[in-house]
């Protein structure tokens, strides 16, 4: 296959988004159905899942990207980074920004809030 046709991997193998049209997942079945670690993956899948959806209606990645600089200190060159560029306006707590909110369960939080307002914002205009 043709780098060419890959927008977007995530470094943790879950999901790439192909071509700004498809997504496809990988390792979704983790742990057993009654571990912790079951349902943390199974958060893991579907934030992933929601994170690559957001991409196909024009949200943009949001968390670091690490490069390292000519001292060989890590620095994020992601100009839009929730956490080293909060000017951008997009939040920390966001999915395009942190696969981490508890979707699922009993301290799950309102999906309304996986995406932060600027990315809705991102969505609103993309989809006009």
């Amino acid at each position: 296959m043709g780098g060419d046709n890959f927008v977007k991997t995530e470094i943790n193998g879950g999901a790439v988004t192909i071509d700004k049209k498809s997504i496809m997942m990988f390792r979704c079945n983790f742990g057993s159905n009654t571990s912790f670690e079951y349902l943390y993956n199974k958060n893991l899948h579907l934030t992933t899942y929601m994170h690559e959806t957001a991409h196909l209606y024009g949200a943009k990645d949001s968390y670091h990207n690490w490069v390292k600089d000519e001292y060989g200190d890590d620095i994020c060159i992601n100009p839009i980074c929730a956490y080293h560029h909060p000017e951008a306006g997009y939040g920390d707590a966001c999915i395009m920004a942190n696969i981490n909110p508890i979707l699922i369960g009993v301290n799950a939080v309102d999906l309304e809030d996986a995406l932060c307002d600027k990315c809705k914002e991102d969505i609103r205009k993309f989809t006009k």
